[in-house]
């Protein structure tokens, strides 16, 4: 729920907003990350982007230090944004 102090959601062209439950974490690297990753070591994304699955579009990004540590091992829940 959402308070009067809460701007509103962003919303892609086919409707949906970033609490949709089809809205999917997509972690971005950098280069070095993502030669960190081929070497086998699991590098920091440089952020998260949570997309729309049906048209593509990017509804939200977390770029927080403490949140992108968070979700190095795992997959980024909601309540991490």
């Amino acid at each position: 729920m959402r308070t009067t102090n809460t701007p509103p959601a962003a919303r892609c062209p086919c409707g949906n907003d970033d609490t949709h439950p089809a809205a999917l974490p997509v972690k971005r690297r950098s280069v070095l990350g993502a030669m960190a990753l081929l070497m086998g070591y699991t590098a920091r994304p440089a952020r998260i982007d949570w997309v729309c699955p049906t048209c593509g579009a990017v509804l939200d990004s977390v770029t927080d230090p403490a949140a992108l540590e968070r979700a190095r091992y795992d997959e980024p829940r909601r309540a991490a944004r």
